[in-house]
C-alpha cells in the first residue's frame, strides 16, 4: 500500500472542506499533530479513524487511500485535457455541478468506448 497516495488524498479533501488540521482533528477525536503526521505520512490512521475521516470528508475509504480514481493522478499530469475542459464550458459546468460522480461517469464511459 502507497500512504503517499493516501496523504495527498486526506490533505486535497481537508482543503476542499475548509478545515484545518485541527478542526479535523477535533472531528474525529484526536489531535493537529496526527492529522500533520497523517498528512506527512509519518503515521498511519487506525481503521476506526480512517472510517471516521471518510465520513467527515464524505468520501469512500477507498477513495481515501487512493485506490479509487488512481487514474486521475496520471490525469492531473496532462494539463491539456484541463485547458480543453476549461474551453468546453459545457462540460467544464458538468463536472463542476458533482465532480466525484460525475468524473466516475465519464471513467465508465471511456470504458465502454474501450470495450467496444
Amino acid at each position: 500500500m502507497d500512504y503517499r497516495l493516501f496523504s495527498h488524498q486526506l490533505k486535497e479533501l481537508r482543503k476542499d472542506k475548509n478545515l484545518t488540521q485541527d478542526q479535523l482533528g477535533k472531528l474525529i477525536g484526536v489531535s493537529k499533530v496526527s492529522i500533520s503526521n497523517y498528512e506527512n505520512g509519518i503515521q498511519k490512521p487506525t481503521i476506526e479513524n480512517l472510517v471516521l475521516l471518510s465520513k467527515v470528508l464524505d468520501c469512500t475509504i477507498n477513495y481515501l487511500l487512493g485506490l479509487e480514481y488512481n487514474n486521475l493522478v496520471d490525469l492531473k499530469k496532462d494539463e491539456r485535457i484541463f485547458k480543453s475542459i476549461k474551453r468546453n464550458e459545457t462540460i467544464y459546468q458538468y463536472i463542476l455541478e458533482d465532480p466525484r460522480n460525475r468524473i466516475k461517469e465519464i471513467e465508465e464511459h471511456i470504458k465502454n468506448i474501450d470495450n467496444r
